[in-house]
């Protein structure tokens, strides 16, 4: 097929073929161009691979590479979705497989992503990742220069890849010298293949529905008859648009269970408040076997997640994959969830009409979801019922008076709070001074300091007039956590001191405490007969009851 056919195929239905088509041009030119043409017909093509696919089992492993052996291009993304729910040893076998197929830029694409997201860390998955570099080094596509040039940076800062960094950073100069004389843009005209860049537009400028390839039932589920299945799918809309109400959940486990659906069970479950050690166990058991099929669409975004009343309501996103977010964000299957850490794409939109609580990174909003604006609509944007917000600054003014008065989180009772590094003690002060912090019921600072921790600390907690107040400050060699609570008094009663690393002895951290704290506890690991005498002398001069834990 040549490219200048292929919106008409597009839009006739012939998806695949439109695919296979802009495939074969981009092994002929690698032009970027190209690569941007294969994303947008994927896209709109995509097939699903079916459920069995999706666990990290025996049975899921026999499915994926079976279905991979014979997959045609419109069922590829669904299977590179979930690559990594396998575990390492199952993933190598996976990286072999796609190592097996005709070049395409979504595998590159996708193992790139691998290591941007390292979900592999043992010493043991160093032969997965020599499959993957195997791969990369044959890479084809000069829009992964940017990526790999990231990568090692990315590597070197990783906590979670300390036990194969050496290896990955050697394999990665490695790839960067390869891909230095194989990743470059192709010059070539591709005039001979149709007007690439006007195809391109053509093909956005199509009605945004996406056109679903043909793609082989695999479940009981899929071969239900389609009057059954609109009825199912019009009451889990009725879950969606009233997720707080147990009512359409009852009704939907009531038609599940009719069809021998284990979600349907679930449900029932999940809606007792009684359940005993034996259905306890059932529904663990559930869970385990299905957690990764309900969460459908979800699942290859999903780190960690918890099912409240049959439904997704805790999750954990993997934001590293920005497209595949993007592709996720808007998706109804959000609109149960209370309790979300990860995106800030997901956290803004308002699918997530349950959210109460949000773990909000505005750095990685910015540099890895592109997403400047985000904190900005979450504090100041649209209300939302959002009661507790862990919310991690990128430093500014105007961010600053965005969490001053939060006004768009009108419900908010629980602010934590990490500053920018380097916060002036001017910048700790304007937080406290906003009107937010009339209606919290705790409030938690966490900020790098200098030589000086505790200057200036005596007036900023005067000035937290909250019933319970969290400071974490860290310095170049030791951290503190102090926690203040009024205990239904005016002022702050009892304080909790967690000490880590080498305090200098000359460091007062109890003569930093409020004078209305008449009750310290200190944990502190590995405390000395000297630190333990100085701060037993300071809150007897204080004539603080004291409780001292140790080992903690």
């Amino acid at each position: 097929m040549r490219l200048g056919e292929v919106a008409a195929a597009l839009a006739e239905g012939r998806g695949e073929e439109a695919l296979e088509g802009v495939l074969a041009a981009w092994r002929r030119d690698a032009h970027p161009t190209l690569g941007d043409l294969v994303d947008e017909v994927a896209l709109r093509v995509r097939a699903p691979a079916g459920a069995d696919v999706a666990g990290d089992g025996e049975p899921a492993q026999r499915a994926w590479l079976a279905r991979i052996a014979v997959a045609g291009a419109a069922e590829l993304q669904a299977l590179l979705d979930v690559l990594a729910a396998a575990n390492m040893h199952a993933g190598r076998v996976r990286v072999e497989a796609l190592a097996a197929r005709p070049p395409d830029p979504r595998i590159e694409a996708a193992l790139v992503g691998l290591l941007e997201r390292l979900p592999y860390d043992h010493k043991q998955s160093r032969r997965l990742w020599a499959a993957v570099f195997a791969v990369l080094r044959r890479a084809r596509d000069p829009r992964l220069s940017p990526r790999l040039e990231a990568l090692d940076g990315t590597i070197a800062s990783a906590d979670r890849a300390r036990k194969i960094r050496g290896v990955l950073r050697r394999q990665m100069a490695e790839l960067a010298a390869i891909a230095e004389g194989t990743l470059v843009a192709s010059t070539l005209p591709i005039a001979e293949h149709g007007d690439a860049g006007a195809v391109l537009a053509a093909v956005r400028a199509l009605p945004g529905a996406v056109i679903r390839a043909r793609a082989v039932p695999t479940r009981a589920a899929d071969r239900v008859p389609a009057h059954v299945r609109a009825v199912g799918d019009a009451l889990l809309e009725a879950v969606y648009a009233s997720p707080d109400d147990d009512g359409p959940r009852m009704v939907l486990a009531d038609a599940l269970l009719e069809r021998n659906d284990p979600r349907g069970e679930l449900i029932a479950l999940q809606l007792r408040r009684d359940l005993g050690t034996a259905e306890r166990r059932r529904e663990k058991v559930l869970l385990a076997s299905h957690r990764r099929t309900w969460l459908g669409d979800l699942a290859p975004i999903i780190r960690r997640c918890e099912f409240e009343r049959g439904f997704l309501a805790v999750a954990e996103v993997i934001a590293d994959d920005r497209d595949l977010v993007r592709r996720l964000v808007g998706h109804p299957a959000w609109s149960t969830v209370h309790t979300l850490s990860g995106s800030a794409a997901i956290a803004v939109d308002p699918a997530l009409r349950s959210l109460r609580t949000l773990a909000f990174d505005a750095n990685r909003a910015v540099e890895l979801e592109e997403q400047p604006a985000a904190w900005q609509e979450l504090l100041t944007g649209a209300p939302r019922a959002i009661e507790s917000l862990r919310y991690t600054a990128r430093g500014g003014a105007r961010e600053t008076a965005a969490l001053q008065a939060c006004t768009a989180l009108p419900r908010l009772r629980t602010l934590a709070v990490t500053l920018a590094r380097d916060v002036t003690a001017d910048a700790l002060g304007a937080v406290l001074a906003g009107p937010v912090l009339a209606r919290l019921e705790e409030l938690e600072l966490a900020y790098s300091a200098g030589d000086r921790p505790f200057a200036g600390l005596p007036g900023l907690v005067e000035r937290a007039r909250v019933p319970a107040l969290r400071l974490r400050i860290t310095t170049g060699t030791w951290r503190l956590a102090m926690r203040l609570a009024s205990r239904g008094t005016p002022h702050y009663r009892s304080a909790e001191l967690s000490l880590d690393g080498m305090v200098p002895y000359n460091v007062d951290t109890v003569g930093a405490l409020p004078s209305t704290v008449d009750h310290l506890t200190v944990a502190r690991r590995g405390l000395s007969a000297a630190q333990r005498a100085a701060i037993t002398s300071a809150a007897e001069r204080r004539g603080m009851r004291l409780e001292i834990i140790e080992g903690s």
